[in-house]
């Protein structure tokens, strides 16, 4: 009889959130996103797999109480943001584009 091994599910531990109610690395997709960038570009930037990217996207949603990254841009919490500037103090912003996916 063959052996296999069992595997225990694994458990992240609790969900440990910046001010905002984000975890750093959701801040990091929300601000790429919010420069224009799509899903596969990201992934490529942050190096995750665009699975991982969409995982984010969820849990932002979920965090932020919105159904779309165009709501989740206008709705996120910037001034608590820990990674930089709020929005209107930064030097001219483009607008949003979103991560479009070809």
């Amino acid at each position: 009889m063959k052996r296999t091994a069992m595997r225990r599910p694994y458990h992240r531990g609790p969900r440990v959130a910046s001010p905002g109610g984000l975890r750093p690395q959701e801040w990091r997709v929300l601000i790429l996103a919010r420069q224009g960038l799509a899903r596969r570009q990201i992934a490529a930037q942050l190096g995750v797999k665009v699975e991982t990217i969409n995982l984010y996207f969820q849990r932002i949603y979920e965090t932020l109480g919105v159904h779309s990254w165009r709501q989740a841009i206008e709705q996120a919490p910037w001034e608590k943001c820990p990674l930089e500037a709020p929005p209107g103090s930064l030097e001219q912003q483009g607008p949003a584009q979103g991560p479009a996916d070809p």
